[in-house]
């Protein structure tokens, strides 16, 4: 064969294979991409699981008696359950000496008992709130299952919600001590409920399938989810009264939330200032009603002689709200070194052990020449005409008016000139409140004017030399409704004290409302929405202590809103206590 020829013959051969590699790689690609193209899939993921878990059933199932002798309870659940949010929130009624051991196995909950089922026991098994799904949403309330081996079940309930100022308390515990009633510090760290359960996402709680007995219930923030109380350190509310399983029924209990600092209270700064006043700095926040009750826990003793002792006259802002700064007011004090003596021991009522602080202070008679300042004023824009007009001013430090002078203070209405007024010093020395001595005019406006020169500290410093003007308005008859409500207190019907009404308008200010017994109120309001509230608890601190132990004071809301309309009367409004 011609070489030549040979050559290109295998020339030929290599650029057909050559074109064959790269048409069977195109063909590859148009096959891939056909495929491709042939199949639209939706991409990874899908919409986020914001579902709860439920509880399908249960073995042994709810009210269930006469059940097998056995030592196993099995939990079916919607969907798989995080292992890690069951130990906490698995509860047995009564408390077993060696708990349960909980196995979980996707969407099943088993819980072997260490020995069988009892025979003529009731087992109640609670299921806490805080239970969730792999995706982290939890149960929407506990849920409780009670069987026995017996032949009856025991039926009693309580039933309520948990609080925290007016707003449900979700995750809080709720614990059931059988027989017994706190009487000092420490009882309950240690003592662990008979019964068990947590508040669901409204607030709600039940704690089903009691014995009857005697009771004291107690709502608590298990911090450390142990289930034991630990007073100070967690927040707490109880209820109004103790319970009596049996002989009545329990189904709308209110547990209100509260704080109590246990924690050692320390006197981190005592100084006298220029206004003469003794200014005291403490580690925590008290609040100023501890010393309603007297100023005499408090002292100074003389340096040089022990046996003169001088206790405030006053202090500042008494019903004010917690705070760590209090000042203290004492009348004729000479200079000298003095030992500044706090006894907590005597403020508190709960328990706690003794304590008192003690700190050196020096007092210096030097002249006063600080003039003093309006620190606040409370002055209502307008008010209702059953309300009295009033004017409040808080100043920085102890003042006094000067009310020989006819232009000291002068109230006029817009239509009849001049109004008689009373001028008040309450318990705060550095407080003023001026209250017109008159029935208000609906529709008037009430101007109150101090030539503030005749406002002066203990010193003679004036606050300044100019006029302060203020002014108060009611509400005219043709912006206001009325409204008609009774009380019915199913909770104590031999009540005789009076009950405090709190009428929030929805766009508007709260009224507070004090009414001795009655069969029915009816007062003028301004148009609006409102929300009512009754208690029986005059001084309006109404959610009660553990030590001592006071039950909280019951208190109702009307279920709906109430519409007041002008010129019109709103009735049939009545509120239950119980």
């Amino acid at each position: 064969m011609n070489p030549h020829l040979s050559s290109i013959t295998s020339d030929a051969a290599s650029a057909t294979r050559s074109k064959s590699a790269i048409s069977g790689f195109l063909i590859l690609i148009l096959a891939l991409l056909s495929a491709t193209c042939a199949k639209v899939v939706a991409p990874p993921g899908g919409p986020e699981d914001k579902t709860p878990p439920t509880v399908l059933s249960a073995t042994p199932h709810s009210h269930q008696t006469k059940v097998p002798p056995g030592n196993s309870f099995v939990v079916s659940f919607s969907e798989n359950i995080d292992p890690r949010s069951v130990n906490k929130q698995f509860f047995v009624s009564p408390r077993q000496v060696k708990p349960p051991k909980i196995k979980i196995h996707g969407a099943e909950l088993e819980a072997v008992f260490v020995d069988s089922f009892s025979l003529d026991q009731t087992y109640v098994i609670t299921l806490g709130s805080g239970i969730r799904d792999m995706r982290g949403n939890q149960l929407e309330d506990s849920k409780s299952f009670a069987f026995t081996r017996g032949e009856e079940i025991d039926t009693s309930f309580v039933s309520g919600t948990v609080t925290s100022g007016d707003s449900p308390a979700s995750g809080v515990a709720v614990a059931l001590f059988r027989n017994f009633t706190p009487s000092a510090m420490g009882e309950m760290d240690s003592l662990y409920p008979d019964y068990f359960t947590m508040s669901g996402s409204d607030g709600s709680f039940e704690l089903a399938f009691l014995p009857v007995d005697d009771y004291f219930i107690l709502a608590f923030k298990d911090k450390d989810n142990n289930q034991l109380f630990q007073y100070g350190a967690e927040d707490f509310g109880v209820t109004t009264r103790e319970l009596h399983i049996g002989s009545d029924e329990y189904d709308n209990l209110e547990l209100r939330m509260q704080e109590v600092d246990t924690s050692e209270t320390t006197i981190i700064t005592a100084l006298f200032n220029t206004d003469k006043a003794l200014k005291v700095n403490l580690s925590r926040k008290l609040s100023p009603s501890l010393f309603s009750g007297g100023l005499e826990h408090v002292r100074l003793l003389s340096a040089a002689d022990s046996s003169l002792v001088s206790t405030p006259t006053a202090l500042k802002n008494p019903t004010g709200e917690k705070t760590k700064r209090f000042e203290f007011y004492f009348n004729d004090l000479p200079a000298g070194d003095y030992l500044f003596s706090l006894g907590f021991d005597s403020l508190y009522s709960d328990g706690r052990d003794a304590q008192e602080q003690i700190i050196e202070v020096s007092y210096s008679d030097a002249a006063d020449t600080r003039t003093p300042s309006i620190e606040g004023r409370v002055v209502p824009e307008i008010i209702a005409p059953w309300e009295t007009p009033q004017w409040t001013y808080i100043f920085s430090e102890p003042v006094s008016i000067d009310t020989n002078q006819d232009s000291s203070i002068v109230l006029t209405n817009s239509r009849q000139g001049r109004a008689n007024y009373v001028v008040s010093q309450p318990v705060a020395p550095n407080e003023l409140v001026i209250i017109a001595s008159i029935r208000p005019v609906k529709g008037e406006r009430y101007t109150l004017t101090i030539d503030t020169a005749s406002i002066r500290d203990f010193s003679g410093n004036a606050i300044s030399d100019s006029v302060l003007f203020d002014s108060i308005s009611v509400w005219s008859t043709d912006s206001l409704g009325l409204l008609t409500l009774n009380i019915d207190n199913r909770f104590d019907s031999l009540y005789d004290g009076s009950y405090f009404l709190r009428i929030s308008r929805l766009k508007g200010r709260d009224y507070w409302i004090a009414a001795t017994k009655p069969d029915s109120i009816s007062m003028e309001l301004p148009a609006g929405d409102y929300i009512i509230e009754a208690l029986t608890d005059t001084s309006r601190n109404s959610v009660g202590s553990l030590y001592p132990l006071r039950f909280a004071k019951p208190r109702s809301f009307y279920p709906d809103t109430v519409n007041v309309r002008p010129r019109f009367d709103t009735e049939g409004i009545t509120i239950i206590l119980e």
